[in-house]
């Protein structure tokens, strides 16, 4: 998602929050959501940030895409070197404690995830896998 947001805007993340501040982040994120489930295809899988989803109209849109949601979890330390070292750091994760917070006040809306995966000390591989196996059991029973 940022990646789309960012191209849109000929903005960094980092830029926009600067710049304009989170709510107009947040607005540009719903668009290129809505924009982006429009012109989906079955089997797609879209990575959202930890704070799309945790905004109820983003979630009210995913459910009404019939999107299947997967929340992936790790230990607070590694959740936070993830975000430092994607190459651009993520304006809501530079301090320690706000980004620990931020990850407490957002934990009930990741509850409210369809599935949940243990990333913690897994490679992507892994994850991936764990995540397929999640889905075809879901579309074998239905």
């Amino acid at each position: 998602m940022d990646t789309i947001i960012e191209a849109r805007e000929q903005k960094t993340v980092a830029n926009i929050f600067a710049q304009s501040g989170e709510a107009r982040f947040r607005e540009l994120e719903r668009a290129a959501l809505i924009a982006l489930l429009s012109d989906l295809r079955e089997h797609t899988v879209v990575a959202l940030g930890g704070g799309a989803f945790a905004q109820p109209e983003n979630r009210k849109i995913l459910e009404r895409h019939g999107a299947r949601t997967v929340f992936l979890n790790a230990p607070i330390e590694e959740l936070r070197r993830r975000c430092s070292e994607t190459g651009s750091q993520r304006p809501l994760a530079v301090d320690a404690g706000r980004f620990t917070r931020l990850f407490e006040s957002r934990r009930e809306a990741y509850g409210l995830a369809d599935f949940r995966v243990e990333t913690g000390g897994k490679t992507v591989d892994e994850v991936a896998s764990e995540i397929e196996c999640i889905i075809q059991n879901v579309e074998v029973r239905q």
